[in-house]
């Protein structure tokens, strides 16, 4: 029935949108990693460019697993629209919370190391 098949597509796209959610939480782990860590540019850009490769092969998986084998552009739509729906409300507060914590993780470690190293000079 029609019902039966809407109701199916509904529930694609709602799987869909959580592999987006899903993926945006996996690159706010990487943001706060590199909130902690320094890194330049070329890492920077090549961590982007390994995790999206990395994403890729899961969220292929998936949309075959949920559609049995057929791709459908809507549930890209999908993907795209959890992962800039969670960016743009959930993760701003997620990266304000863990965010901060990570830098004053980085700032205390720093200043251990600085500390240390300035004893080690000394005694050395």
């Amino acid at each position: 029935m029609m019902a039966d098949f809407l109701y199916d597509e509904l529930i694609r796209i709602g799987q869909s949108v959580i592999i987006g959610v899903a993926l945006a939480c996996a690159y706010d782990f990487l943001r706060i990693i590199r909130i902690m860590v320094k890194h330049n540019t070329i890492a920077f850009s090549t961590e982007d460019l390994l995790f999206f490769i990395c994403a890729i092969f899961p969220v292929f998986y998936c949309l075959l697993k949920i559609n049995d084998g057929i791709f459908r552009a809507y549930l890209v739509f999908g993907i795209l629209m959890g992962f800039f729906i969670y960016r743009e409300t959930v993760s701003r507060i997620v990266m304000w919370i863990f965010g901060g914590i990570a830098g004053k993780i980085r700032k205390i470690t720093t200043k251990l190391l600085k500390k240390r190293r300035t004893t080690d000079t000394l005694k050395g």
